[in-house]
């Protein structure tokens, strides 16, 4: 783990999944640039390289605008020149058969300077702030691919949280692809969403976290639209998944395996941004 400099900015901003989506990662860089915000209170959650079309471009727009990102699963297998994603999918689920796919189109056609640059990626990071610590992780805390969802027992976020090695009451975190937030003691778990791909939602919207920093914390989970159709075309011009081609399309994923059973009423129905105040708790 990677601890950063204190961090005094009212806002701090997090995204996950940019999943070599250039559009949709086009987008939030104008979207942000046009509020002023400093990249260096930017930070993405991993991920940045998967599903879509377009790996070294999206590394390149992601470098020369200057935010942090730390390694996702997907990272650290190309980095180490792994034969699979390493996503924790279920052993020949869907998902795992068709993320041979697109994994090795991006062994095959990462760059060098693409690699160098994923290198500099931290496992995870810790900002100081006025109002505590924040944690900033892709999977779990000790395991980057483990699968958190809203509705994952409490007692398994209880366990996640008992690893936590710091005084951090807020874990902000990715992976999983659809946006939460929730209260467990006195810790709050954030997860950004994505911006590479659908919530599962039904809708075409990428998701990003707003976090204001003030007398108290304020989270604000937000979704944005972007050119979805030319992700799409690209990611089939490439002869990439049209299963996931079709999700930028449709909002829904190719199908539920890792989300809870729980959970999986939800499909199709739209996410509503979120906006909560807290101190140490919801």
């Amino acid at each position: 783990m990677k601890t950063l400099e204190r961090r005094e900015a009212k806002a701090l901003y997090f995204f996950g999944g940019p999943y070599s989506n250039l559009q949709a990662t086009r987008e939030l860089q104008k979207i942000l640039n046009e509020r002023n915000i400093s990249p260096k209170n930017i930070f993405c959650t991993g991920d940045t390289t998967a599903y879509c079309a377009n790996p070294n471009e999206t590394l390149s727009l992601l470098e020369e605008w200057g935010i942090t990102s730390i390694q996702g699963n997907v990272e650290q297998q190309i980095i180490n020149d792994e034969d699979s994603c390493g996503c924790n999918f279920k052993e020949g689920s869907e998902c795992d058969l068709l993320s041979n796919n697109w994994y090795n189109f991006i062994r095959e056609n990462i760059s060098e300077k693409s690699l160098s640059y994923l290198k500099t990626f931290p496992e995870q990071l810790e900002i100081e702030t006025k109002l505590g610590g924040i944690r900033i992780i892709h999977g779990g805390v000790e395991n980057i691919s483990k699968f958190f969802f809203e509705k994952t027992s409490i007692k398994s976020f209880q366990e996640e949280l008992s690893l936590v090695r710091s005084d951090a009451s807020i874990i902000v975190a990715g992976h999983s692809g659809i946006p939460f937030a929730k209260n467990i003691g006195e810790k709050v778990w954030l997860n950004t969403g994505v911006i590479g791909m659908p919530a599962n939602d039904g809708t075409k919207r990428a998701w990003y976290l707003e976090l204001i920093i003030e007398e108290e914390m304020t989270a604000n989970l937000k979704s944005f639209t972007y050119d979805s159709q030319a992700a799409s075309e690209s990611m089939l011009e490439n002869r990439l998944p049209k299963e996931y081609a079709n999700s930028l399309l449709s909002g829904l994923w190719p199908n539920q395996d890792m989300i809870p059973t729980e959970q999986r009423s939800s499909q199709g129905v739209p996410l509503l941004e979120l906006s909560f105040s807290f101190n140490s708790n919801l």
